[in-house]
């Protein structure tokens, strides 16, 4: 039968247990660290399993659709939308024409639904032709209008 040296001579189980032993030792009293911080256990033992630091990674959020540009000729078209998609919903937008924000009344009418974020306009004229803005987290998509 085979037999377990390990076991038939338990003087080598000491003699290992007693070299780790040296081996810890021999760490702790070698440490070139601080002597008012412990050692951790990686740094004593050996084989220790050492744990990884893992970052989380911030997606960052984008326009999944962005605004598109509109055409309109004033008199003939009651509305224009301007409409997008956010990576984030329930987000706040900000909406811009030039570099002028706009406010919800009787011209500009906002709605926001989970991630479609909207913009309507109401009786286009020319005057509203230009650059249309809308702004979430510091993240812009532009989409121009056009009113003949």
């Amino acid at each position: 039968s085979v037999r377990n040296p390990d076991v038939a001579n338990p003087d080598r189980r000491w003699e290992q247990s007693s070299i780790k032993a040296e081996l810890i030792h021999d760490r702790l009293l070698s440490s070139e660290k601080l002597p008012s911080r412990k050692l951790s256990l990686a740094e004593i033992i050996p084989d220790w399993p050492v744990l990884h630091h893992f970052t989380k990674k911030e997606k960052q959020e984008s326009f999944l659709k962005p605004l598109v540009d509109q055409y309109a000729k004033e008199g003939k078209d009651k509305k224009v939308v301007f409409e997008c998609i956010f990576s984030k919903p329930n987000s706040k937008p900000k909406w811009f024409l030039r570099k002028d924000e706009l406010f919800p009344g009787s011209k500009y009418k906002f709605k926001n639904e989970n991630d479609t974020y909207t913009l309507i306009i109401s009786n286009p004229k020319v005057e509203d032709t230009g650059k249309y803005t809308i702004e979430i987290g510091g993240i812009n998509s532009i989409g121009y209008l056009n009113v003949e």
